[in-house]
């Protein structure tokens, strides 16, 4: 496998995390979860939405769903946002865990990371009740 951006980036600043790969026709992030093999609510998906006509970027497990009436949506992975300044949410459910899984920056590549170098990292804000 090619190394990607977000994975040379982790590697640079000597995060553990692992790859978990996925073939690229799978969209729902909730058959993604099935393939990989972790629970629903571990795999984390990625959306920038544009609010008061800003970028904003909000992670949420992929078992849940965000209200999407009044945003404008796509996705990407939260490690492709570090340089553009962009805030990055995610929901607060992530405390329950040690570790998640979110896109690593291309379709059918996922990162496997603990939540402590999440934070320590992405510096998301929490988001309750998304």
């Amino acid at each position: 496998m090619e190394k990607n951006a977000v994975i040379q980036f982790l590697e640079g600043k000597k995060i553990e995390f692992v790859i978990r790969s996925y073939p690229i026709e799978l969209r729902d992030t909730t058959l993604v979860a099935k393939f990989i093999g972790v629970p629903e609510n571990r795999l984390f998906k990625s959306l920038v939405v544009i609010k008061d006509r800003e970028p904003v970027l909000i992670m949420l497990p992929s078992n849940r769903h965000l209200d999407l009436e009044k945003l404008e949506v796509g996705g990407i992975s939260p490690l492709g946002l570090l340089q553009k300044n962009v805030p990055i949410y995610i929901d607060g459910t992530v405390l329950e865990h040690d570790w998640i899984v979110f896109s690593a920056g291309q379709r059918g590549t996922t990162v496997q990371m603990a939540v402590a170098d999440i934070f320590n990292v992405i510096k998301p804000q929490i988001l309750n009740n998304a």
